[in-house]
């Protein structure tokens, strides 16, 4: 719905923004679409991800494909809610990463963002779903 307040948003609702690019690659105008699909560091993230969640490569060309992508991913059950929840938490982290360089000049690391999407998601769900009771080991493991 366009509502994050991406650079390229914030120049729509007439807020001065020295610079549209993305603060992450630099190679396109941040728009939500880039920042969580076309970025360079974003990818990094997602192929970590996919690796970890044992999914082929998430390909979106829009971020209603990143919501919906564990409807394609080949899993089922506990497995597919579990990677919806992971998905999600990838993008809350992602924008994370993106606000500590801008606002506090802390370049991110791929690497970085994916151990905390380990670890949050692991946490989320333990402390959170009725339905998943896992180990940390089992949950480095994807289930």
């Amino acid at each position: 719905m366009e509502r994050l307040p991406t650079r390229l948003e914030l120049t729509k609702r007439n807020i001065q923004v020295a610079d549209i690019s993305c603060p992450l690659c630099a190679s396109g105008d941040e728009t939500a679409a880039h920042l969580f699909t076309a970025c360079c560091f974003a990818a990094e993230v997602w192929a970590k991800v996919s690796r970890w969640c044992k999914v082929p490569y998430l390909v979106a060309f829009s971020f209603k494909d990143i919501i919906q992508a564990h409807l394609h991913c080949g899993l089922k059950g506990k497995e597919q809610l579990m990677y919806q929840g992971i998905v999600i938490i990838t993008c809350w982290l992602i924008w994370k990463a993106r606000n500590e360089l801008v606002f506090s000049g802390k370049p991110p690391k791929a690497e970085d963002v994916f151990c905390s999407i380990k670890s949050v998601s692991y946490l989320w769900f333990k402390y959170r779903s009725k339905c998943i009771d896992i180990s940390w080991d089992r949950w480095c493991n994807f289930a």
